[in-house]
């Protein structure tokens, strides 16, 4: 990858991943955001399970960046010329096939955590591997956990098992 697609392609991920934070890729009008987990992998692609209410219920939808397919439009300058300007990434969002009922209980298990308020001890350095967001609620108004690969320790079992449980939930669904 040449300088000039490097700083594009890095500009690119910074971009989607924002977007992504920020749900800009849920309809505001239609949803109200309740949480998101969200993946970040060095080598594959990212992906977040976002949990919405609408009218009263809840659903929860998957999230694809084909980030390892938009990669290979920055590979070499001629290659970026057969793209658009400004690249859009490759989104793919799907609604689950899990029921409220289900949903609205994993919402409860996470408003029953007592988290401790305290920076994770950790001074490791991480180039590759994967990193984790858990967003309950929305922007200034919610909590946002980040953690690269093994959750610390000392935060909550019932975290690590629901965040167990959503990694489980992606894994079993098939596009």
């Amino acid at each position: 990858m040449e300088d000039l697609q490097q700083t594009e392609w890095f500009d690119l991920r910074e971009r989607t991943w924002q977007h992504l934070r920020h749900k800009n890729h849920i309809s505001r009008s239609k949803y109200v955001p309740l949480l998101q987990f969200l993946t970040i992998p060095s080598f594959s692609d990212t992906w977040c399970i976002d949990v919405v209410e609408s009218d009263g219920i809840t659903s929860a939808f998957l999230t694809t960046w084909n980030s390892t397919k938009d990669v290979r439009a920055f590979e070499t300058g001629l290659e970026r010329l057969k793209h658009p300007r400004p690249f859009v990434p490759s989104l793919q969002s799907t609604l689950l096939p899990v029921n409220s009922e289900s949903i609205e209980g994993i919402l409860k298990r996470f408003e029953d955590i007592a988290m401790p308020l305290k920076p994770a001890r950790n001074s490791s350095i991480y180039l590759d591997g994967t990193s984790y967001e858990l967003q309950f609620g929305e922007g200034h108004r919610g909590i946002r956990l980040s953690w690269h690969e093994d959750m610390p320790m000392d935060w909550p079992i019932e975290l690590r098992e629901l965040s167990r449980e959503f990694l489980a939930i992606e894994n079993s669904f098939v596009w």
